[in-house]
Order: C-alpha cells, then sequence, then structure tokens
C-alpha cells in the first residue's frame, strides 16, 4: 500500500487545493472526478495536469482526484497514466464533476474475457471468443439472451423461431452439426454462473400437430447480464467436451464490489408492438370472382355461376381481429454493494409482453441474489441464485388449424357472427373469434437455477475451488375446452400436464498460476464434474364436464388419456488445462476432458476430448517496436475434438421393453427397442486459424479466422428391416461438414471529449454438406420436402421444379426428372435449395455527444430459401374444398389475382380449376413456386438516450430517459409474413420453413434508468 493512499481523501483535497492556489490567478474552484478503464475499473495514480502548467494532481486507489481550477472558464486538463492512452478533456465552467475513461495502449491485448472455468486478458487467447458487454445490450426489449447476441458475433446465426411471446431462438454457431428431430440438437451449450442450463423446452408456447414450444432462456432476465461470451472453436469449447461440440454459451450476472458503495439502479419501460407485415386476402368480390371462375374453369354450366354479382359479396375483415397492437411492459430494480468482506448483488424485475396475434401472452417475475464473502485472506464463499415464475396463454397455431390458418383460411365472405350475435359455424373451419375469445390454455413454469461455491487459497498462487449447482424447471400446461369452443353439437373437454426437470452438477477445480524469471508465464487447471439430469412427466385428459363453469378435471364424467414416464441420465468427467506464455509474444493452451455417459453402450462409454491453441504476438517483437500502424497483431491457431450425445435419449444404447402388450384384458410387456451397445460419440473435430489486429493505437480493431469442422458420427435413428420387429434403431449414421471464413471490425471514427463514434462490422460464410450418410434422410414435419442426403446440405429442399405457366393452356410446366413416370410422382423431385444463408452478420453505430446518445444495430442473412408453406394454403387455385359440394370454400391470399385467365397471359400462378387432374398437378404438388429468397436485412434496434450525470442532480447518480425501437425495418424479397420465423420450432433442426407462424413485432418503447 503506498504511504499516499493512507492520507484522508479531504486531507488530500485540500493540500492540493492550497498548492494550486498559491499559484493560479484570479478566483479558483475545486474540481472532482475519477478515472476509470474501459471496464469500469479505477485507474489508480493517474496523473491529472492542467493543460501547459505544471499544476496537477494524482488519483487515488479508487481513481478518485480532486483539482483546483480557475472558476469562470473552460479549462483544458490532461489524464494519463502507464499502459493508456493520455486523454485531453475540456472542462465547461459549470461542471464540477466528471468521470475520465482511459483506453489502454493495447485495449485489445488487455479486455479481460471470460472462458471456460476462468477468465483470460484478450491477447493471451488461442481460441475464437467472442465476448459482449451489457453495455451493448442494455434497454433492448428482449425476452431471453439469446436474442440479444443476434448480429453481434461473427459466424452465430441467431434467429427467431415465431413471434409468439417467450417462443423459441434458433442458435447455430458456425453451421448445423446434426440432423436429429430433438430440440436442442444442435443448439450452444448455455452456462449461466457456472451452471449448466438445460434447453430442453418443457412446456408449449402454443398446441396442436407443430406446435411452437417455449424458449427455457426466457427464463433468464437479460437485466442481471454482466457479460455474454461465446466459444466457437475447439480450443476454446474443448475444455467441456461432449458439451461443446455447437459452442458454448457463458453468461455472467452481475455482481456487487468490495469496498464499493451502496448503488441502486432502477429501470423500466413501457412498448408498443404490431406486425411487421400483415397478410393480404382477397375480398368478398374478389372471392367470388374467383369462385365463378373456378365453376365455370370445371366444365359447369356458365349460367348457374355460384355468385352472379360478385361486386355485393361483403367482405369481413378478419386480419385485424386476428393482430392487435400489443403492449410491452418491464420493471427491474436492483441493489448492489459491499464493503471489505462481503459483496452482494440484490435484483428482481417483471415483464409482461402481450403478443401481437390474440390472445397470446407471457409474464415473469424473477428474483435473483448474488453473494460473496471472504471469510478469511484464504476462504471466500459464495452463491448465485434465481428464481423465475411465468405465464403464458397460449392457443393453436402453425399447421394445427391454429388461429392463423383458421382466421386466413376461412373465405373474407364468411361473417364470424350471426345475427344474433352468436358465433358462425357455417364457415368451412373453425370459428377464429370462438378460439379467441373462449380460449383457455395456460402454462406456468417455475425456474430455479443455483449455484454455491467455496475457494480455498492454499498459497498464493495455488486456489481449489468446489461448487455445486442446480437447475430445475417445472412446466404446468392446462386447458379447458368449452361446449362453445368445441363447436354446436360437441361436449366439453380438458387436460392438465405437469413435467419436472432438473440437472446437478458437483465439481471441483484447481488453479495454480506462476512467473518465472519474468518471462515464463504458466497456468495449470485440473477439474472434475460429476452431472445427473431427471426428467418426469404426467398428464390426463379427461371430456364431458356438466357444463361449461366447472372446469377441474374432477368433475369430467370421462378420461380420455393419461400419460406418464421418466428418465434419467448422467455424466462424470474429468478435465484440465495447461496455459503458457514466454515474454507476451508466444502462447500455447493444451485442454482436455473425458467424459463418461450413461447414455452409452459398455463398449463406448467414455470419450476422449483433447484440443490445442498457439498463438504469437508480432507486435511484442523487437522488430515491429519502430512501426506505428499496428497497436496489436497476433496469428493464432487451433485444433481440437469435441463431442455431443444431446441427439439421443437416455436409454439410446440399450435394449429396452415396455408395457401395453395386453391381451384378453390382461397386462402384458415386450420388447420395443432394439440395444446397441456400440453406440458411441458424436465427435467434432475442428481446425481454425486467425489474425486479429489492432491499428492507431487499437482505434481500429478487428479479426478474420478460417474454420474446418467435421463432425463424424452423427447419432441417428436409422431404419431396420421389419423383420427384426423394429422400425429404427439408433445408430452413428453420417458425417456432417461445416467450412467457413468470418470476419470483423470495430472502429473509433471519432474520439473527442464530447463527441465520440464508434462503428462496427461482421460477416461470415460457412458452408454446410452431408458428407456421408447410408440413405436419405427425410423430415416427416415437411411432408418429406425436406430431406437429408449425402453431398447436399442439412434442410435442403426437394420440390417439384416449375419452369413456368404454359401461355396458352394455363397449366403449370415442371422440369422432368423421369419421363417414364407421372409428374406427380417422388422420382420428379429436386433438390433446388437449401436454408442455409450464404453470408450472414450484422453492424452496428454508437454516436455520443455530451448527455446525448445514439446507436442502431443491424443484423442479416443472405443466400437462404424459404418454403413459403403458408401460400401453399392460401394460393390453392380451389382445390380446397368443402368435399360435399366441390366448391372452393377457403379463403385465397390477394397474389392469386395474378392466375392464368386466358391464352397469351404470363405469369407463376396457373389457372383456376380444370380436370382433377390439372387441379392436382396445378396445385396439389409442393413446387418451386412456393420456395423463395429469404434474405433479409433488419433494423434490430434504434435507441436514442439523454442522460443527467450527478453533477446537476443531488443525491442521484444519473437518470437516463431513451427511445428504444425494435425491428423498425425490414428488407426483404420474402413474400410471406416473416423471412426470419421457423415453423418447425422445437423440431430439431428443421429450418426454413414458414406455415401460418405469428410474425416478428415490430416495437417502440420508451424507457427510464436511474441510478441512486
Amino acid at each position: 500500500m503506498r504511504i499516499f493512499d493512507l492520507i484522508p481523501k479531504y486531507l488530500i483535497s485540500a493540500v492540493f487545493f492550497l498548492s494550486i492556489s498559491a499559484v493560479s490567478l484570479g478566483q479558483s474552484r475545486t474540481l472532482f472526478g475519477k478515472v476509470l478503464n474501459n471496464n469500469g475499473e479505477p485507474v489508480s495514480g493517474a496523473s491529472v495536469m492542467i493543460k501547459d502548467s505544471k499544476v496537477g494532481s494524482a488519483a487515488n486507489n479508487e481513481g478518485e482526484f480532486s483539482l483546483s481550477i480557475l472558476a469562470n472558464r473552460h479549462v483544458d486538463i490532461i489524464v494519463s497514466s502507464a499502459g493508456y492512452v493520455p486523454k485531453e478533456i475540456r472542462v465547461s465552467p459549470d461542471e464540477n464533476n466528471i468521470n475520465v475513461v482511459l483506453q489502454t495502449k493495447a485495449q485489445m491485448a488487455q479486455e479481460v474475457v471470460v472462458v471456460g472455468y476462468g477468465t483470460k486478458s484478450k491477447g493471451s487467447l488461442t481460441g475464437s471468443v467472442v465476448q459482449i458487454s451489457a453495455d451493448q445490450i442494455k434497454d433492448i426489449p428482449m425476452a431471453s439472451p439469446d436474442q440479444l447476441i443476434q448480429g453481434k458475433a461473427a459466424g452465430v446465426m441467431v434467429s427467431s423461431q415465431s413471434g409468439t411471446p417467450g417462443g423459441g431462438v434458433t442458435v447455430r454457431i458456425r453451421g448445423t452439426s446434426s440432423f436429429s428431430p430433438n430440440s436442442p440438437a444442435s443448439e450452444p451449450l448455455y452456462i449461466v454462473d457456472g451452471v449448466f442450463i438445460n434447453t430442453t423446452p418443457l412446456g408449449s408456447a402454443g398446441y396442436g400437430t407443430e406446435q411452437q414450444y417455449n424458449n427455457p432462456l426466457a427464463d433468464i432476465d437479460p437485466n442481471d447480464i454482466q457479460s455474454i461470451s461465446i466459444l466457437k472453436d475447439a480450443d476454446a469449447t474443448a475444455i467441456y467436451g461432449s458439451r461443446g461440440a455447437n459452442g458454448v454459451v457463458i453468461i455472467t450476472t452481475k455482481r456487487g464490489g468490495y469496498n464499493q458503495k451502496t448503488r441502486v439502479n432502477l429501470n423500466t419501460y413501457v412498448g408498443s408492438s404490431s406486425a411487421w407485415r400483415l397478410p393480404k386476402l382477397t375480398t368478398g368480390p374478389q372471392t367470388a370472382e374467383l369462385l365463378n371462375e373456378y365453376w365455370i374453369n370445371k366444365g359447369n354450366d356458365p349460367a348457374k355461376i355460384p355468385y352472379p354479382n360478385p361486386q355485393t359479396v361483403p367482405t369481413y375483415d378478419r386480419v385485424h381481429e386476428i393482430f392487435r397492437t400489443a403492449v410491452t411492459e418491464n420493471v427491474d430494480m436492483s441493489v448492489s454493494g459491499g464493503d471489505s468482506k462481503t459483496s452482494f448483488y440484490i435484483g428482481g424485475g417483471y415483464y409482461k409482453q402481450d403478443g401481437i396475434m390474440r390472445p397470446q401472452t407471457m409474464n415473469r417475475q424473477n428474483f435473483r441474489f448474488n453473494l460473496d464473502h471472504k471469510i478469511n485472506s484464504k476462504l471466500t464463499i459464495g452463491t448465485s441464485n434465481s428464481l423465475t415464475r411465468t405465464f403464458r396463454k397460449i392457443v393453436p397455431n402453425d399447421n394445427s388449424f391454429g388461429i392463423l390458418l383458421v382466421g386466413l383460411g376461412t373465405a373474407s365472405m364468411y361473417p364470424d357472427f350471426n345475427s344474433d350475435g352468436s358465433y358462425n359455424w357455417g364457415g368451412p373451419l373453425s370459428n377464429v373469434m370462438a378460439m379467441i375469445r373462449e380460449s383457455d390454455e395456460t402454462n406456468v413454469g417455475l425456474r430455479e437455477i443455483n449455484n454455491t461455491y467455496i475457494e480455498w487459497k492454499i498459497v498464493p498462487n495455488l486456489v481449489f475451488k468446489s461448487s455445486w449447482s442446480l437447475d430445475f424447471n417445472q412446466s404446468l400446461n392446462r386447458a379447458f375446452n368449452s361446449t362453445v369452443l368445441n363447436g354446436p353439437g360437441s361436449i366439453a373437454s380438458g387436460y392438465e400436464a405437469t413435467n419436472y426437470q432438473y440437472t446437478w452438477v458437483d465439481e471441483q477445480t484447481l488453479r495454480y498460476n506462476t512467473i518465472l524469471n519474468e518471462v515464463h508465464h504458466l497456468t495449470f487447471l485440473l477439474g472434475n464434474t460429476i452431472e445427473r439430469t431427471a426428467t418426469k412427466g404426467f398428464g390426463v385428459g379427461v371430456s364431458n364436464y356438466p357444463n361449461d363453469d366447472m372446469k377441474s378435471l374432477s368433475a369430467a364424467s370421462q378420461a380420455d388419456w393419461w400419460s406418464g414416464g421418466k428418465s434419467e441420465s448422467a455424466l462424470s468427467s474429468i478435465f484440465g488445462r495447461i496455459d503458457y506464455e514466454y515474454m507476451n509474444r508466444y502462447i500455447l493452451s493444451v485442454n482436455a476432458r473425458e467424459d463418461g455417459s450413461s447414455k452409452f453402450g459398455s463398449n463406448h462409454r467414455w470419450g476422449f476430448f483433447p484440443a490445442v491453441g498457439a498463438a504469437w504476438r508480432i507486435t511484442n517483437e523487437d522488430f515491429m517496436s519502430d512501426q506505428k500502424i499496428f497497436s496489436d497483431l497476433k496469428l493464432k491457431a487451433s485444433y481440437g475434438v469435441t463431442g455431443s450425445q444431446a441427439t439421443i435419449s437416455e436409454y439410446a444404447a440399450k435394449g429396452l421393453w415396455g408395457g401395453g402388450f395386453n391381451y384378453i384384458g390382461q397386462p402384458g410387456t415386450g420388447p420395443n427397442q432394439l440395444a446397441n451397445p456400440d453406440l458411441k460419440w458424436e465427435q467434432t473435430k475442428q481446425f481454425n486459424v486467425g489474425l486479429e489486429f489492432g491499428v492507431l493505437e487499437n482505434r481500429i480493431e478487428g479479426e478474420i479466422d478460417y474454420y474446418n469442422k467435421m463432425t463424424k458420427g452423427v447419432l441417428l435413428n436409422v431404419p431396420v428391416p421389419n423383420t427384426t420387429g423394429f422400425g429404427t434403431i439408433a445408430s452413428n449414421a453420417g458425417d456432417i461438414s461445416n467450412k467457413g471464413i468470418e470476419f470483423s471490425v470495430n472502429a473509433d471514427i471519432i474520439r473527442k471529449n464530447d463527441l465520440k463514434w464508434s462503428v462496427g462490422f461482421n460477416i461470415a460464410h460457412n458452408k454446410n454438406l452431408i458428407v456421408k450418410l447410408a440413405a436419405p434422410y427425410f423430415e416427416p414435419f415437411s411432408r418429406n420436402f425436406i430431406i437429408f442426403q449425402q453431398g447436399y446440405s442439412v434442410n435442403s429442399f426437394r420440390l417439384w421444379k416449375q419452369t413456368g405457366v404454359d401461355p396458352q393452356t394455363g397449366d403449370a410446366q415442371y422440369q422432368v426428372v423421369d419421363p417414364n413416370v407421372p409428374i406427380t410422382s417422388d422420382k420428379n423431385r429436386m433438390i433446388v435449395g437449401n436454408s442455409n444463408p450464404k453470408a450472414e452478420g450484422g453492424w452496428g453505430t454508437t454516436l455520443t455527444y455530451k448527455h446525448f446518445d445514439l446507436s442502431a444495430s443491424f443484423s442479416f442473412a443472405w443466400g437462404q430459401s424459404v418454403v413459403n408453406w403458408s401460400e401453399f394454403f392460401m394460393l390453392h387455385g380451389g382445390i380446397r374444398s368443402n368435399g360435399s359440394t366441390g366448391m372452393a370454400t377457403w379463403g385465397f391470399y390477394e397474389r392469386q389475382m395474378d392466375r392464368w385467365q386466358k391464352p397469351g397471359d404470363v405469369t407463376d400462378i396457373p389457372k383456376l380449376g380444370g380436370t382433377a387432374a390439372e387441379i392436382s398437378n396445378n396445385y396439389g404438388l409442393f413446387t418451386t413456386r412456393f420456395l423463395e429468397d429469404g434474405s433479409y436485412t433488419r433494423l434490430r434496434n434504434l435507441m436514442i438516450g439523454y442522460t443527467i450525470t450527478q453533477s446537476t442532480l443531488k443525491n442521484i447518480n444519473s437518470i437516463r430517459v431513451y427511445v428504444s425501437g425494435t425491428n423498425l425495418l425490414t428488407f426483404t424479397k420474402y413474400t410471406g409474413l416473416d423471412p426470419e420465423i421457423n415453423a418447425g420450432g422445437g423440431k430439431g433442426t428443421v429450418d426454413g420453413v414458414e406455415m401460418f407462424t405469428v410474425p416478428q413485432p415490430r416495437t417502440l418503447q420508451v424507457g427510464l434508468n436511474v441510478i441512486f
């Protein structure tokens, strides 16, 4: 401790005041301030000097200083410290308190980055890691943290599966490496304060045949996040072994600080959301015109057309009954601080988001408590705790005769209500207003994420840490379908289903670091993990209630179905890492993990996952000392192996027996799964080479990476001969390759006292290829138009290729693959595209002037295809008809008006009606007419804020008022509801299909942040 630090702060101020007064001319005033680095940490000993003067001050241990300056005048001061870029500041006459943030001379090298089981300076990294700070994601109105990283990191593809509140989000780091139907198969591993987060969804955000699942990460309040680290290559992820094949996302939540004054932070906002695009349907007269034309083209008597006067047919606007302007509300409050022994963070929040589609809604109540306590100089204990309750009102969606399908599919000529106010059930589908008003289905979730640790400094450089963590998730779905909702003549029905899931982890680490002869820096890490996951669920469905007012399950007279089950799995691991640096120039990292899983058979239970990385900090070489262009230049390379077991069930390798083999009323058991003792781990081998650079004192910094990633032995249920008595067996069935290049750059364009302007840009290209697969695998969700086939990308689309419409006949024309079979044969389907973008990324900018700030961020994905399944239903050409009359009764998208009508017409939409074969060929096939370019660029967030600082406030640190907009602009050629959403939510690797899925909302919000 310096003698300077022992002198009371008030005495320091007095001494400097007297000394400055003795040499200054005129009346003086005292300027108070604090010097911080980019991470908000105090810069001790920083020099604060009046420009062109020898009068100055020095910052104490807290970074605080005081300086006597001339009153009623602008004064220029210079703040400097070893290792930082000097900063010149003009102090205005009314400023008495300032904060000064210094940039390091090699900020890229000094920035502390969270990695697996610890932190590293960015200059010491040999792997590919991106860290996103709280400042980069603050005040963005997203329900979950995975949405916050969209467009922020090269090679990280993020897309929302639906605009449903709290709905699923797809995250792919460096491509898709699986084709399993299990939801988290290709998702990264998420870690929150050391807790492995289970991302298997328990409850749904909708129900029906193709339901959207809720997002388990929506249980985490984004306002509690301090930083998000994304680990991309094998060197960074191999320390997590079998969990790291798809990348790792480490979320660190906010904590208090030792010797920190108590700080209260209040953040609240309210927003308004609406659909960025609404579907356009035919009016009543247009629908009548199409149905008349359909009647005639079918060969019926033109004199008996069903609508002799189409203009008299009414129009009922159902679109604006389905969609609404929705409200989002949020309030968060936290208290943090600490003394010399204890630091704490306590936070709580309430978030409510109404869906833009009626009557969806979600609200979340959350509480967080983080504590660290130094028992003595050697022992520290701590805990991280969060408790979240979510409530969702859910409705049927997607291809399940949900609200969008029913509402849009019912022709606009049909009213929702009869003249007496009752629901009209005369349409071809259900009554959408009855679905909206009478729907009574909810999902209630309870999530607890806890971690407790004890840390022992055995000797100054040797630290032992033991931690215990729990991720507990409970979901309750319930529904009551009244006689009104089920329709005339029906009986009421209902169900309840409860699911529990917990993952507990016991983990120990031993870390040692030392510096030898001031040139050799060694760090050793050794650890072990024991993990167990269990899932349990049960449910029952009933019907025939006495009336619609009695909704409890016990009131029903009939049990229709019941279910229940439990599964468990365990994982045991040993891991280690060695980091070595020589003269801060040459860096080597070696890490490995061995995992043993209960999911595999005895022959291949254990998997070994090593990795090595090396880096050369070129700018620290003597021959670079005289150059002034590069402030940082580092070449790095890595190679390693990671694994995965997420794609298989808990007992995939075992031969199983089950109940239900009953005979003559007697219970029985029988075999229901083949054993595969040779089932083994998926292995992903990845090579990465990259160059990091900083130019002009890191005013410009960036990185370029190339990777080659091969996943071998992909786990999949493959068909077996029927003679075995089984349908499939879990097997290592294929290999998938992902190769790509990533580039990112950030620049401080203007770096002045009152004006700062920075920009950032990233872009990535990934080439996905199925290298090996014994037989094509068809995704059943897609009616076999999504195919996984050797030699093609994952999520390829297999469709009939339409080449046009014959101008003379109005019939669709196709490219024929096999002329010996009918055009409708599957043999004439072709693989014509896939859902993987050729390039994706984002860019953003931040501008601050005095107390004002402006920021904007964009994300983009270019070159991917999207199947507009909604259009297949809504440009049906009359094929969707009432079976009793043969007349088309479904509604149409407005684009149906561009159909072929007479010889010579040039269009891509065939004629209406015709013979049965013509109708089938023109409208019954999944053709490339419904395959569109899904490229888009989105203004993800735009924010304008104004901050009032402590210099003009009493007892308040700062007040910030801001206006923010999300998804304000979307640039795309896609004609559907949203190019980003995915109807295959919860269907694992299914992507690129839009089918009556709620589009993402466009949101405008006003917020207030107050720090006491």
